[in-house]
């Protein structure tokens, strides 16, 4: 591709002034009821009033959505709009209805029904009222055009009501009238008053449940549109009466009836159903996160805190499985860290927000995490020696002499459902087509699972069957065709021949059975699963077992530095204790030597004592009492030896008590002193053994040790490194998740009775499971699952299809694109779903919402919920999950700071100036540039990069001498021979439009490109397709 641009840019380009609407007149406007009901316009708060502190209770925040889509009806440019699939237009404008001579004609073995479009009402003015009322202080206001349908009656072919819920009424025609009144809390009563005017309606037909029914008349019908319209208070609103039917056609043996017309915003009973668990205190955790009545346990900035981005990217986190690239293609750093992050989820219900502005490898996030769910179901289903053991009969039928048995899949194995969802068609298709195409995995991988048939279902050649494009009902016709039925090449046939149902007949067109060599035998079939688990389990182990030498290193270098202090602690106490121990000998020697002195010292007293009582005169006592001079001299010398000896007698005592202490210290010195060295050497070996366990735990080419080196790199140069994964280790992990691929195959062909039946319960039953099997409801989408990985749908789609599961059913949600959705639009996807993994961009495409901002922001606070928090465009269901999870990171902005979920930088699209520009402007110059330069022929053409100053007297959005520059450029390629390999944004619908007619009556793409009529829709808009 050679000119791509951001989103970014487009968006914050200058805005051309906006002219808006005029209110609608008296005669425009609601009369009746509506002007009883009419208050002042609205204005918006006052900004410089202190900031409410709002409650945001989960149940108060689902009742202002559901307000909000109330006011958000279906609506249509032309009646044939409403006949899409098995539908065609009928018109009873002449009062004439199709039974009136009796029952209607249908086609050959088809069945006939009549939807009758009992009223409708023209949006735009409707929507001027809003804005009359409200005011919308946006620039930039999606258009709003067609009709509404206010009711809808569903007939059979004689005119009569047909199925449990015949009438179908729309909120906006109740909504309406109550919004311009004021009365916004009103509004989420919606579901207590819709009973009341259907049983209302339904009187005013002349039908009565009691009687035998009567075909409907012409007169009914008037009368019914008529107290409708009174009833509502809508009769100064341009409302039509009943000019057509919609004649609706079902094969002659099904036993259901259709569908009524969808009226409706997609959201509301999904709404409804949420609130009512909510005032339970039952919601779901992955939806009470996102709602943020549960709050992460913390919340850590990848591009602040070391800590928390070494842990995130943890080898012990890494998947085993891994989705097969080129060698050359490397994850980026946050880009594994999320990965690893999702993987978590893996432990229990949660919910992770990835915000991936454009060209930051979202496909490839999601095609890693698709892998890792893959491996770990292989690894679940390697538990079974035999593969029917993980179904269990859980429902049986006696009919015709046949018994029908649906099956209950073993806990073990479910869980790893995944479902795509986007509020844009378009993003949904992408993964859903990318995912199987040849063009995702390397171009000399021999991986192939059920290739023929995903090739049928994308086509185009496909390596996989990956994903299922279902949602609406024709997605899952279109799907059910290829994929079930009696065609050779669909898995019902596969399965039945598989299992020994039904074998191939001599002669028979090849099927799928012989384009993918099943097996011929039961037997078979469980010898290739033997094999196929035995081939895992061996490359799962050994790739566990690398992991786990990683994840040692990781933590011995967490470890090291706290060992290496520990040691060097320890030293200094060992020098310590060893010059406390040497103190204490060197004190003891002294008081040794002192007592020695003084032991000398009583010696010498104690013998001159004994000399001197040697010299004691005879008759000693006698002579002392007679007073004799030999006496009294002997004891004047005496008394003073007695007295020295007596002093070095307690001399030589106190010298020996000190010693014995001295001692006892000096004994104590020396043990801590051993014990301090055993202490250190043990702190030295400990160190030693584990620098020596960092020495032996190689980092093969490609990766990095994450350590503080690595944490030191600058910016630009870590998020470009791989830590941890080698090109061996990636390598082995895509083997083992090409392994797992193969055991979901086996284990397929070895339990193909048991998904025959509850497959074909599901599909074959075209996805309605009649009330008695319902209770194994979640475990026969769980079998589609288990060889269908990846459903995908727009969130439009969810409740019609899954409406009847209960919460939780299913594992993981993948929502893409998710800053396009308004907030409320996935609420029923994460009722039904444990876990999501939610990715996009609010910076990029706003959600497009066609009420009044004022009007959102009003009915949000009669909810006490905060209007910036939840209320769109400023809300997406991107921005609520970014909250939500325990990752984030922050960016700096002009006013301060957004704070965002777990953040992929490395950007691989958009070449200079561009990328500058918006990383400059949306992303605080974080994002880093992957995309290496390459030659540009449009650039050799056209110059480098620059800015065009265009004059215009345009007053509205779109210049024609814009217009006319482009036409120039493109000219000027063609006459150089060069292709129009590039694209035109603008963030304006009406200078999309404008330009792409412009470019149509030009002419300049005839001849030049492959389909010059699809060109300007597919290159010209508010946004770049994504490309992988």
């Amino acid at each position: 591709m050679e000119v791509e641009v951001m989103q970014t840019l487009a968006r914050l380009s200058p805005e051309a002034e906006q002219e808006r609407p005029a209110p609608p007149s008296q005669a425009e406007g609601a009369t009746g009821d509506r002007d009883r009901l009419w208050s002042p316009p609205v204005a918006p708060p006052d900004s410089a009033h202190r900031p409410k502190i709002y409650a945001n209770r989960p149940k108060d925040v689902l009742a202002a959505w559901s307000a909000l889509e109330v006011l958000s009806p279906q609506t249509y440019d032309r009646p044939i709009d409403l006949a899409k699939g098995d539908r065609a237009i009928v018109s009873i404008s002449d009062g004439r209805l199709p039974w009136d001579r009796g029952p209607a004609s249908s086609r050959p073995r088809q069945k006939i029904y009549f939807h009758i479009v009992l009223a409708t009402i023209p949006a735009a003015p409707a929507f001027a009222a809003l804005i009359d009322r409200f005011k919308d202080s946006r620039l930039e206001r999606p258009s709003v055009k067609g009709d509404v349908v206010l009711a809808s009656l569903l007939v059979d072919k004689e005119g009569i009501l047909a199925g449990e819920a015949p009438v179908s009424l729309s909120a906006f025609g109740w909504g309406l009238p109550v919004a311009l009144g004021g009365s916004l809390k009103d509004l989420a009563a919606w579901t207590q008053q819709e009973p009341r005017l259907i049983e209302g309606l339904t009187k005013q037909l002349g039908v009565s449940s009691t009687e035998t029914p009567v075909p409907l008349t012409w007169e009914a019908l008037q009368r019914a549109s008529s107290w409708l319209v009174d009833t509502l208070g809508l009769s100064g609103h341009q409302v039509s009466g009943p000019t057509f039917a919609v004649a609706h056609y079902l094969y002659y043996t099904l036993r259901i009836v259709p569908d009524p017309l969808l009226l409706n915003s997609f959201y509301l009973r999904d709404l409804a159903k949420a609130r009512e668990i909510a005032n339970k205190g039952e919601l779901p955790k992955a939806l009470s996160l996102y709602l943020g009545s549960q709050k992460p346990a913390a919340r850590r900035d990848l591009l602040k805190d070391d800590a928390a981005l070494e842990a995130s990217l943890a080898p012990a986190d890494v998947p085993l499985g891994r989705w097969p690239t080129p060698a050359s293609h490397t994850p980026a750093l946050l880009q594994q860290a999320a990965v690893n992050s999702a993987g978590r989820l893996s432990g229990g219900p949660g919910i992770l927000g990835v915000n991936g502005p454009p060209g930051t490898g979202k496909s490839t996030l999601l095609r890693d995490i698709v892998a890792d769910l893959l491996t770990r179901r292989a690894t679940a289903m390697c538990a079974f020696t035999d593969p029917t053991q993980a179904f269990k009969v859980g429902w049986t039928k006696r009919a015709k002499g046949e018994t029908q048995e649906l099956h209950a899949l073993d806990a073990s194995l479910r869980g790893f459902e995944m479902i795509v969802a986007s509020s844009n068609n378009k993003a949904v298709e992408n993964v859903s087509a990318e995912m199987p195409s040849m063009q995702a995995i390397p171009g000399d991988s021999l991986l192939r699972y059920f290739a023929p048939l995903a090739s049928d279902l994308l086509d185009r050649e496909a390596w996989g069957l990956m994903t299922a494009v279902l949602g609406n009902a024709s997605n899952r016709s279109a799907f059910r065709k290829k994929f079930w039925g009696d065609s050779p090449r669909s898995l019902e046939r596969y399965l039945k021949q598989v299992s020994g149902i039904a074998p191939r007949e001599d002669g028979s067109p090849e099927g799928l059975a012989e384009l993918c060599s099943a097996p011929s035998t039961p037997k078979e079939a469980q010898d290739r699963w033997e094999r196929a688990r035995k081939h895992f389990k061996q490359l799962s182990s050994a790739c566990s077992t690398r992991l786990s030498q990683l994840e040692n290193l990781r933590r011995a270098l967490i470890q090291l530095p706290k060992l290496r202090e520990e040691e060097k602690a320890k030293r200094q106490q060992h020098l310590e204790a060893s010059s406390h121990a040497n103190q204490a000998q060197s004190l003891l020697a002294a008081l040794v030597r002192d007592t020695q002195t003084a032991t000398l010292a009583l010696q010498q007293c104690e013998t001159a004592l004994s000399h001197h009582a040697q010299k004691r005169p005879s008759f000693f006592s006698l002579r002392r009492l007679f007073g004799a001079q030999s006496a009294k001299s002997w004891e004047v010398t005496h008394g003073p030896l007695k007295h020295q000896a007596d002093i070095a007698k307690t001399a030589r005592g106190i010298a020996v008590e000190a010693q014995s202490k001295a001692d006892g210290l000096a004994r104590a010195a020396g043990q801590q002193a051993v014990i301090a060295s055993q202490e250190l050497e043990k702190a030295s070996k400990k160190r030693e053994a584990t620098e020596q366990q960092c020495h032996e735990v190689q980092i093969g080419a490609g990766a990095h040790v994450l350590d503080e080196h690595f944490l030191s790199l600058p910016h630009e140069q870590k998020q470009l490194a791989v830590p941890w994964l080698d090109s061996e280790l990636q390598k082995l992990r895509m083997e083992v998740f090409e392994a797992a691929m193969e055991v979901h195959r086996a284990f397929i062909d070895a339990a193909a009775k048991p998904l025959l039946h509850n497959i074909n319960a599901l599909v074959g039953g075209n996805f309605n499971i009649p009330p008695d099997r319902q209770h194994l409801s979640g475990h026969l989408w769980s079998s589609l699952f288990l060889v269908v990985p990846v459903i995908s749908t727009t969130f439009a789609s969810v409740e019609r299809m899954l409406g009847r599961l209960p919460q939780e059913t299913f594992g993981w949600l993948l929502v893409d694109e998710a800053g396009q959705a308004t907030p409320q639009a996935v609420v029923g996807a994460l009722l039904r779903c444990q876990r999501a993994v939610v990715v996009g961009d609010p910076q990029q495409v706003e959600p497009v919402v066609p009420l009044p901002d004022v009007l959102t922001a009003a009915v949000l606070r009669e909810f006490d919920a905060d209007p910036d928090k939840f209320g769109a465009p400023n809300a997406s269901v991107q921005t609520l999950a970014d909250e939500a999870g325990d990752y984030c990171a922050t960016f700096d902005t002009a006013g301060g700071f957004r704070t965002v979920g777990s953040p992929l930088l490395v950007h691989r699209r958009c070449a200079s100036p561009m990328f500058e520009i918006s990383n400059t402007i949306a992303y605080g110059g974080l994002m880093v540039q992957a995309k290496p330069p390459k030659g540009s022929s449009i650039r050799d053409v056209l110059g480098n990069s620059h800015w065009i100053d265009v004059l215009g007297s345009a007053r509205d959005k779109f210049s024609p001498e814009e217009g006319q520059q482009l036409l120039l450029f493109l000219r000027t390629l063609r006459n150089n021979a060069v292709l129009p390999d590039l694209y035109i944004v603008t963030p304006f619908v009406a200078v999309q439009d404008g330009l792409r007619e412009l470019v149509k009556q030009d002419g300049v793409l005839q001849g030049w490109v492959e389909n010059a009529s699809k060109w300007p829709s597919e290159r010209i808009g508010t946004d770049t397709p994504r490309v992988s």
